[in-house]
């Protein structure tokens, strides 16, 4: 009954010794516990691996589009910043000269780096880096910027002031490319302003 016990808990008995023709009586060994090692077959490390991989494909697709969301959340921020450097570059033309360029329905075309600090015409953007206004290398052109007169309340020579719609659009250059980004693949960030004499 022992012997069926202990065998039910996991333990064996082990083989006792043959006898030897000496003297003495035999002492059988007592009962100890039989190691199991267990151990994982391949399929099931396989599987595991299979899973594993599964799930961190999964999780680095999912960086993708948020690595995106979180780039055109900074170039929203930067585009709306975009309207300081737009009223001095305007300043800068001075307000007769707004007025004659955005005559009828022109538009004067501003560009600006990627990081909205420096903002020219499009016409200066191909000055020398020493020149005043300093240019905007080609590659660096990463916003378009449109100023138009807006069509309502319409502008009389005399008026106290010029209101613009300023249209930024991004990204109007890409690093290396040697055209500018189709308009219809653009963000596009819409704010008015006005200018006084």
């Amino acid at each position: 009954m022992r012997a069926i016990l202990l065998r039910a808990a996991g333990y064996c008995r082990v083989a006792a010794r043959p006898r030897l023709k000496k003297e003495g009586a035999h002492k059988a060994r007592p009962y100890v516990r039989s190691e199991r090692f267990h151990a994982f077959s391949l399929i099931e490390v396989v599987f595991a691996v299979g899973i594993f991989a599964t799930v961190i494909i999964s999780v680095i697709g999912l960086l993708g589009p948020t690595v995106r969301s979180v780039r055109d959340v900074v170039d929203s921020t930067i585009a709306a910043r975009i309207a300081d450097g737009v009223d001095a570059e305007l300043k800068r033309v001075g307000f007769a000269g707004v007025v004659a360029a955005t005559a009828g329905s022109a538009v004067i075309p501003l560009v600006a780096t990627v990081d909205g600090s420096r903002i020219v015409s499009e016409a200066d953007a191909g000055n020398a880096a020493t020149a005043t206004p300093p240019g905007i290398p080609l590659a660096e052109r990463y916003y378009l910027v449109e100023v138009r007169r807006v069509v309502s309340p319409a502008y009389s020579a005399g008026d106290a002031s010029l209101v613009l719609t300023i249209r930024v659009t991004w990204p109007y250059q890409q690093p290396g490319a040697s055209s500018p980004v189709a308009a219809a693949d653009r963000s596009i960030f819409i704010f008015n302003t006005a200018i006084t004499p």
